[in-house]
């Protein structure tokens, strides 16, 4: 079944579940249903039956004053599983202060319908759960990366695929392909390449997912959407499978113009980690950040940032009228692949009320 089906079974079944109750949910599951792996109780047994798992988690439920949850984002992981990244917040009963935790939890169909769940303490945790069970590549399992030293020489790191910057993914590769023809040197490869990320994937500011597969460069093109960060994945790749040495670049900056939508929805005009590309091209490094598409800038009154691969194409610190726009405060240095725990740890500390 394609994979895009297997999302909205499972996208189904929590609808469902939410709105009717446990029938409704129980339409969606298979006969055989059983889950595992129940949050804060490894030792847990595995629970067979839709009714079963769900009561089970009605008694946790029960442990809290106050909870909320909801997904965030989900995953297609090959032919038959689906991860989603749960964001919980709550009260322990008796307790005074809130406690969250993103978990992951996975879901494996058989005959159109959702077999099995098990519970996992990160999104990570789940994919690479699914990875294995697949036979799909999985992110990555070892520590966070750490900032690069940059203006440096590149290094072979620069140009190597990760799970993120999937460089070597028939998506992006294609894209490359479709963008680079015909052009002549470096510079124009990378400055086709910077407006096609640009202009070709819109910015959505109101949607940080917090699941690691729609972080993945492929999946952000396939998209056609995403905000800086994920743009500057997708941008990042697509040099690497030009052959551009390049990495990500992140830094805290204050947008004295955005929409009341925004502020409202952020209690902040300051956005931790923007995202950024640099690249190695004509013997030094550049930066350019593909984050705000031309459509959006009409809107603002601001030119689209062009890049020629020589000069750096930064957020606009001031609109066409003089108008203070953008505002650099904080370097956060340049990673070879995506810091993704810090990245979301930094989120729901800026943004507590976000999600």
């Amino acid at each position: 079944m394609p994979a895009s089906e297997n999302v909205e079974i499972v996208r189904s079944a929590l609808q469902a579940a939410e709105s009717g109750g446990i029938e409704a949910g129980g339409a969606f599951v298979h006969e055989d249903f059983e889950m595992g792996h129940l949050p804060g109780r490894p030792d847990a047994e595995v629970y067979r039956g839709w009714r079963a798992a769900m009561l089970t988690m009605s008694e946790r439920v029960s442990t809290f004053d106050e909870i909320r949850a909801a997904p965030e984002s989900f995953s297609a992981v090959g032919d038959d599983h689906v991860v989603v990244a749960y964001h919980e917040r709550g009260k322990p009963r008796g307790g005074s202060v809130e406690v969250e935790h993103l978990y992951g939890i996975l879901y494996a169909l058989r005959e159109g319908k959702i077999a099995r769940m098990a519970w996992f303490d990160s999104p990570g945790d789940a994919l690479r759960a699914a990875a294995e069970a697949s036979d799909a590549p999985a992110p990555p399992s070892h520590g966070e990366p750490q900032p690069q030293e940059n203006p440096g020489p590149p290094t072979a790191d620069d140009l190597q695929p990760t799970w993120f910057i999937d460089s070597d993914s028939d998506t992006v590769r294609g894209f490359v392909e479709r963008l680079s023809a015909g052009a002549s040197g470096d510079h124009e490869i990378v400055a086709r390449l910077f407006a096609g990320i640009r202009d070709g994937v819109r910015y959505d500011p109101y949607k940080m997912p917090a699941g690691p597969g729609e972080y993945r460069a492929s999946a952000v093109i396939e998209a056609g959407s995403g905000y800086c960060v994920q743009k500057a994945v997708a941008l990042t790749a697509v040099a690497r499978a030009a052959g551009i040495p390049s990495r990500l670049g992140f830094s805290d900056v204050r947008n004295h113009l955005q929409s009341e939508r925004l502020a409202e929805a952020m209690g902040s005009d300051l956005f931790v980690w923007h995202g950024y590309s640099t690249f190695f091209v004509g013997g030094r490094w550049t930066k350019a950040s593909p984050a705000f598409n031309a459509e959006l800038c009409a809107r603002f009154g601001v030119p689209p940032l062009e890049f020629d691969g020589t000069h750096d194409a930064l957020l606009h610190a001031f609109t066409g009228d003089g108008t203070r726009h953008m505002e650099y405060v904080h370097e956060r240095g340049v990673y070879v692949d995506l810091p993704l725990e810090a990245i979301l740890a930094g989120l729901r500390e800026a943004y507590p009320t976000v999600g």
